[in-house]
């Protein structure tokens, strides 16, 4: 597979799932998938994001939520030799039973109960609870107080972004340095307000590491399913982590919410069925949404991977009066 065009070398795929011993009669790319047909049902041949070293957590953790009771766990198969994959001069490739549904991103949202994907990322973690993988956390996936540390790091980038769109000359440039300000503004105020209640978030990580909650990490609508049965399930552990479960919330929120306070409800009292929220999580989950990640992404996109999207940074800048209306409001959830 080619990482860049995401396109798939045949000889290698066929390589690959004979060290699985599979007998296999036709295939088809599915976003970053391979989709292959046996006579036993479906496949999906993955590209592990990360090393090899790292997939024996995603694996450990898939076992886990199986033996907790999750619904439609990742089901991963072992190569013809015992191993959890196959390594290529490609990356790491692994193997698991496909799951069929139409992923979340390619319906209209308002048509799916987001109580019900709410208390999806809660049943989540409630099965994670307790996770102590056999092999040992890689460092990687060891993620717990990393907040503080990331956001700093970023807070640092957007001035790099920042000062490369003031010294460019496209729209792009021009129309990046005009939000600047109010991005790094933001972004400081976060960071203060953070280092004011370190100890608080310190005494929730804790907690939730105690507790050996892992989080998902990319539970986003192109990573759930709606199943013919019309349940719902969530696929993909690549980004698994320990991590403070506020991390998943808040991305959860950013990405189903689209800034409408009524589903932003609608998601938490999904969640709350399964894990009740703290006053203080919800602080930590508003914190963490006011920091201007989208801009440091579309800043990131621009000036390290040479992308720019300008269509991109014209929509975030014309809703952040809503979404500073939407926070407000989230603050008063309860």
């Amino acid at each position: 597979m080619n990482g860049k065009s995401k396109q798939w070398d045949a000889r290698i795929a066929a390589d690959i799932l004979a060290r699985y011993n599979v007998t296999w009669h036709g295939w088809e790319t599915v976003g970053p998938c391979l989709k292959v047909a046996t006579p036993h049902g479906h496949l999906r041949l993955k590209r592990f994001a990360y090393g090899a070293d790292e997939f024996c957590f995603v694996h450990d953790l898939a076992k886990h939520l199986q033996k907790n009771g999750f619904t439609n766990a990742e089901e991963f198969i072992m190569t013809q030799s015992g191993q959890l994959g196959v390594e290529t001069n490609d990356g790491f490739f692994y193997l698991s039973r496909w799951q069929e549904g139409e992923v979340l991103s390619q319906i209209d949202l308002d048509t799916v109960c987001l109580v019900q994907v709410g208390g999806l990322l809660g049943e989540f973690h409630v099965a994670s609870q307790g996770f102590s993988p056999p092999h040992g956390i890689h460092s990687h996936r060891n993620q717990w107080k990393s907040w503080p540390l990331k956001l700093k790091t970023r807070q640092r980038e957007l001035w790099y972004f920042t000062n490369q769109a003031r010294k460019g000359t496209t729209a792009f440039d021009q129309l990046y340095a005009q939000g600047a300000d109010r991005a790094l503004c933001d972004g400081r105020r976060v960071l203060a307000q953070l280092d004011l209640e370190r100890r608080m978030y310190d005494e929730i990580a804790a907690l939730d590491r105690k507790a050996r909650y892992i989080c998902h990490r990319d539970f986003i609508p192109q990573n759930l399913l709606l199943t013919p049965r019309q349940m719902l399930i969530v696929i993909d552990y690549d980004n698994a982590a320990g991590v403070e479960r506020v991390d998943d919330i808040a991305k959860m929120l950013d990405r189903f919410s689209t800034l409408h306070i009524n589903r932003a409800r609608g998601l938490l009292a999904g969640y709350e069925r399964k894990l009740p929220l703290k006053p203080e999580e919800m602080w930590l989950v508003v914190t963490y949404l006011e920091y201007p990640m989208e801009y440091w992404r579309l800043g990131r996109r621009a000036y390290r991977k040479g992308k720019p999207d300008i269509r991109g940074l014209s929509r975030y800048l014309e809703t952040l009066s809503v979404r500073r209306l939407f926070l407000d409001e989230l603050k008063k959830v309860r």
